[in-house]
């Protein structure tokens, strides 16, 4: 059978990495291997009859997992774990898709009956992605190695602490730490179980530091129809797909004044593109005000990616002029109290001579 990628490296069915197959599968599958779901928390053993046995998968935020599976091993078959039946060996496929929990990452919880999940020594089970490669191969209490499934030809990598049958309920292990994929974390054996949420004393970073930021900008308004504010949301990476919420807000602009429409929506990066633009129409109008502003929200990154800057200013500047009227320019004395000053008049040139001008009001 062909080799299966393991965190990363090439692990052959007899147990050795050959270091050449390394380097080129490193260089072709590394931009994708921090976005790989993971083994995050599991709970098979507790005092008295199990109770509450699941496995939770974490990984990046619009993962589906219905392209994933989990096969169950029962290593007290020697000298090779079997694929384990009770309960049902496969839980293939997964199902449901991974929801933005904090900085781009989210986990699913899978619930499982009483012994789902083998009691004692040496068992464990494979996480399974797309093209059937085994992306963890994980066991308690031991070590184990299997002839059968997707696992087959592997060894699996104990996680170090175990459930001994004397753990009250609610216990669990669990990945803590920090960091964005399954190899960042230490396994601990957690009192106070978490399934469906994150690990207790357990962070997701935002993709390596990748964000989406978005820019301000500022246009005249127009005396009537719309215009267009285009705002530039861009990616600082741009390896794999990715998505970003927006929605616009009033501030001294507001829906309510037709001063903009409102607009909302989210987009879709694709691998490798790295900016896209959001469209808000503002409405033109002649009332003499000051520059009015809304903003437009950045929010749920998915793809690994965080939010930097995120919120776009907009700023609809004034271009319309207050009208002074002519008594006004006169005033009550010999001189107009605006002398020097740019103003704007209605009214009708009649007539020119060398000092200036007459208008009719």
């Amino acid at each position: 059978m062909p080799p299966a990628m393991l965190g990363g490296v090439l692990q052959l069915p007899d147990g050795t990495v050959s270091t050449t197959s390394c380097v080129e599968a490193t260089h072709r599958e590394e931009p994708q291997m921090s976005f790989m779901p993971f083994i995050n928390e599991f709970h098979y053993d507790n005092t008295g009859t199990d109770v509450g046995e699941f496995i939770e998968i974490a990984g990046l935020a619009g993962t589906d997992l219905s392209q994933y599976s989990i096969v169950r091993y029962n290593g007290t078959s020697a000298p090779t774990a079997a694929i384990l039946s009770s309960a049902g060996g496969s839980l293939s496929p997964l199902s449901g898709v991974i929801t933005d929990m904090q900085n781009g990452y989210g986990v699913i919880s899978f619930a499982l009956p009483a012994n789902g999940l083998e009691n004692g020594s040496s068992d464990g089970f494979a996480l399974v992605g797309p093209g059937n490669v085994v992306l963890e191969f994980l066991s308690y209490e031991g070590v184990i190695s299997t002839a059968v499934g997707a696992a087959a030809g592997l060894t699996s990598t104990d996680v170090g602490v175990l459930e001994n049958g004397t753990n009250p309920i609610g216990t669990s292990i669990a990945r803590t730490g920090t960091g964005t994929q399954g190899s960042d974390f230490t396994w601990v054996l957690d009192t106070d179980d978490t399934p469906g949420a994150i690990n207790n004393s357990q962070s997701f970073v935002g993709g390596g530091g990748a964000s989406f930021s978005i820019n301000d900008v500022s246009q005249a308004e127009g005396n009537s129809g719309t215009i267009s504010l285009t705002f530039t949301v861009s990616r600082s990476d741009g390896a794999g797909a990715a998505t970003v919420d927006f929605a616009t807000a009033d501030a001294t602009a507001t829906v309510a004044n037709a001063d903009y429409i409102s607009t909302s929506g989210t987009l879709n990066f694709a691998d490798g593109e790295l900016s896209k633009t959001i469209s808000v129409t503002v409405n033109g109008d002649t009332a003499n005000e000051a520059n009015e502003t809304f903003t437009v929200n950045l929010s749920n990154a998915t793809g690994g990616l965080s939010i930097g800057d995120g919120q776009g200013v907009g700023t609809i500047t004034n271009d319309d002029s207050t009208i002074t009227r002519i008594h006004d320019i006169q005033g009550a004395q010999h001189s107009s109290p605006l002398v020097g000053q740019t103003v704007t008049i209605q009214g009708i040139v009649t007539a020119v001579d060398s000092n200036g001008f007459y208008i009719q009001c």
